[in-house]
């Protein structure tokens, strides 16, 4: 028993001392208690929610319908390159065939969203 008198003897001493400093660490160990237990009362009294059912195809293995045909030869597109080099510019022939010239309306647009955003930037310059 001297070890629990021992405890009790520096506990007291300790509450004689810094009686406030004691106090406040009690009430907030118990208001953190009764917080955590409060709030693992309302996660456990919430109903489960309920979730929607994934509508899954039965298992089962495959079985072909028909015999599986492969086709007929094994041509491939002119536009299909296996390796190509890389130019800096288009050819007359490549932009011809690849760029579209933009709308009027979508550059009007464009340049107003940049107008916007250099005049936000210069406001907020210092």
């Amino acid at each position: 028993m001297s070890i629990l008198d021992t405890a009790k003897e520096s506990f007291q001493s300790l509450m004689e001392k810094n009686s406030k400093l004691t106090i406040t660490i009690i009430v907030m160990m118990v208001f953190l208690f009764v917080s955590a237990f409060v709030i693992v009362f309302i996660q456990a009294s919430k109903a489960p929610q309920k979730r929607k059912p994934v509508n899954l195809p039965p298992a089962g293995t495959f079985t072909a319908v028909e015999e599986l045909l492969p086709p007929d030869s094994l041509t491939l597109t002119e536009d299909y390159y296996f390796s190509r080099t890389h130019s800096r510019t288009w050819s007359e022939d490549e932009t011809e065939r690849y760029f579209t010239q933009p709308e009027e309306e979508s550059l009007k647009v464009l340049s107003q969203a940049n107008d916007k955003l250099i005049k936000r930037l210069e406001e907020a310059a210092p």
